[in-house]
């Protein structure tokens, strides 16, 4: 009975989640354009993008797809983390693995 009265009379936060998921799901479908006005020029020594975003939201895939369309402006660098590799991944090219007491050294550095 519950699940019956909900369905039809979901929560306010239900309904909002519902509609967020909806929008971004359609947002994503939408073809994604990169201006030429947010582009670094030529002239800038180190243009740098940084992508942050929650664990596993593709920012990587991302950034590999920048780095191949716009290979004029952005190179790839690795991020250090303190987890073990995941199958395929190689130090250095994926990721820098470091422990975490070399990491905790190079934020306090």
């Amino acid at each position: 009975q519950v699940a019956a009265v909900n369905k039809y009379d979901p929560p306010q936060e239900v309904a909002a989640s519902q509609d967020h998921m909806t929008h971004i799901m359609y947002s994503m479908m939408q073809p994604q354009h990169i201006f030429n006005s947010t582009l670094p020029s030529l002239d800038a020594p180190y243009p740098m993008l940084v992508l942050t975003g929650p664990l596993a939201c593709w920012k990587r895939e991302l950034c590999h797809r920048l780095c191949r369309k716009f290979n004029n402006y952005f190179r790839y660098s690795p991020c250090h983390t303190t987890r073990s590799p995941y199958f395929g991944e190689e130090n250095k090219l994926d990721y820098h693995y470091v422990s975490q007491e070399e990491f905790d050294k190079m934020v306090n550095t």
